[in-house]
Parts: structure tokens; sequence; C-alpha cells
């Protein structure tokens, strides 16, 4: 999902929930979910902070626009 190229990251995040609930029935997992959206207390970048912009966004309506939706997520960091 993560790109060198600026704007495609959130594209392509909002696409995955978008194509999961057209399919109907899917589970998302998103591995090392801390690389997508650490701690906000400390300083993001802008790309950073728009990709978790996308992600909390969609997160918010994810039982309303896909019902039939799971998402699972997984982090290596134990404190968080």
């Amino acid at each position: 999902l993560v790109s060198k190229w600026y704007g495609q990251g959130e594209q392509q995040l909002a696409a995955l929930f978008e194509r999961a609930a057209a399919l109907g029935p899917a589970v998302l997992f998103l591995d090392e979910l801390d690389a997508l959206a650490g701690s906000r207390s400390r300083e993001l970048h802008e790309a950073s902070r728009r990709m978790l912009s996308v992600l909390l966004r969609r997160l918010d309506g994810l039982d309303a626009a896909a019902p039939q939706t799971a998402l699972i997520a997984a982090t290596n960091r134990p404190q968080d």
C-alpha cells in the first residue's frame, strides 16, 4: 500500500476498501499496521498523516458501507 509516489498510497488504500465492499463477503488483513498508523502523538510526515486519515475514515464507515467486510490488523509492537 505504501508507494513512493505522492498520493498513490492513499488511493490504493481507498481502492482496497472499495474493492472489498464490492466483492461481497471479504476479510482484509493489514500486517504491520503500525507502519501505516503510528502514534498520533508524535510528529507525522504529511504523507503518513494522509494515509492515516484515509484509514480512519474507512474504518469509521466500515459497518455501514461494507457490512460483510471484516478487518483484521496486526502489529509487532507489544505496547500498542
